[in-house]
């Protein structure tokens, strides 16, 4: 009998010792229920999902935030072609109503009547600068177009250039909206070579008198082989074409003038301020000093990047 409970003592502690080792060989760790296939497909479905859904809703929240963008051309409303060298390029939308917003802004705080704002807005005019430009006779209260400085006109001028007249071509149509285009041999760039990528030789005036029937009072008698100096903008070109567009919506038909077909060429101008200088008989000292000036003017106004400056700041992006 003493001998059966000894057996019975041993083998009950050989037990203890074998589970004490096995605890201790799987290192304390509580044993993993197994998955089935179904929770396994389960979870990874459920994985997916989560996943489909954090990328549906990053994509939403991108395009919620993408800034919208449009031409230069599209937010002016331009309707003809290369009225600006840079017409084509995107600009954020919101910071191009910002940047009009403060112009505006900085007109009214010059005091510019709203007129005026506008005209200059359309014509590049750099308020930030406005001061300087009003010193160097740039910027006058003259609001005709005839009284206007060569100072002034060289501000609103797109080019200046010295060139001679070699061919006058009439458009006979009663409607046409300018009826006389002369051809310019062009003899030296003064401002503006930066509107062209490729500088032309020659380049087209147009201007409303009928040279048939006589010269109106506010626009120069040009004559074949002078010299003159022409103060040049396609944007008065451009908005006699937002003055058809307008014509057309509203149905004032009376008001619509036909443009020339070439009239989205980019060597294709009106003149500013109805204004030429004859250079035949002025001095090389003159010429040269009006050059400067206009220098001066063109970098003081710096034009290109019009859209890039801050106004309620007067600096650049």
């Amino acid at each position: 009998m003493k001998k059966n409970k000894m057996i019975v003592t041993v083998i009950f502690a050989f037990a203890l010792l074998t589970a004490a080792f096995a605890m201790s060989n799987d290192g304390g760790q509580q044993p993993v229920k197994q998955e089935n296939g179904t929770d396994v497909v389960q979870a990874q479905s459920e994985q997916v999902q989560q996943g489909t859904t954090v990328t549906e809703q990053a994509g939403q929240d991108s395009q919620k935030e993408a800034p919208k963008r449009a031409t230069i051309a599209q937010l002016e409303g331009y309707v003809l072609e290369n009225v600006w060298p840079d017409q084509e390029k995107e600009i954020d939308v919101d910071e191009y109503e910002k940047i009009k917003e403060d112009y505006i802004n900085k007109g009214k705080k010059l005091n510019l009547e709203n007129w005026k704002i506008k005209y200059y807005w359309s014509n590049r005019v750099n308020l930030t600068e406005y001061e300087n430009l009003y010193n160097l006779n740039a910027i006058t209260k003259n609001v005709d177009a005839a009284s206007r400085t060569i100072e002034e006109k060289a501000l609103l001028s797109q080019i200046i250039v010295i060139g001679s007249v070699y061919n006058i071509v009439s458009d006979d149509r009663k409607n046409a909206r300018f009826h006389t285009s002369c051809e310019i041999k062009i003899d030296e760039f003064i401002l503006g070579k930066e509107f062209f990528l490729n500088l032309p030789s020659s380049l087209i005036l147009n201007l409303e008198s009928d040279y048939k029937k006589g010269i109106w009072d506010y626009e120069p008698n040009l004559v074949k082989g002078k010299k003159y100096m022409f103060f040049l903008s396609r944007y008065p070109i451009e908005d006699y074409a937002q003055n058809n567009e307008s014509c057309k919506r509203t149905n004032h038909l009376s008001d619509y003038k036909e443009l020339p077909d070439n009239v989205n060429l980019n060597n294709v101008f009106s003149l500013v301020s109805y204004s030429t200088i004859e250079v035949n008989n002025l001095k090389d000292s003159e010429i040269n000093r009006m050059k400067d000036t206009f220098t001066q003017i063109s970098e003081i106004n710096d034009c290109y990047n019009f859209f890039d400056r801050v106004y309620d700041k007067g600096e650049i992006k």
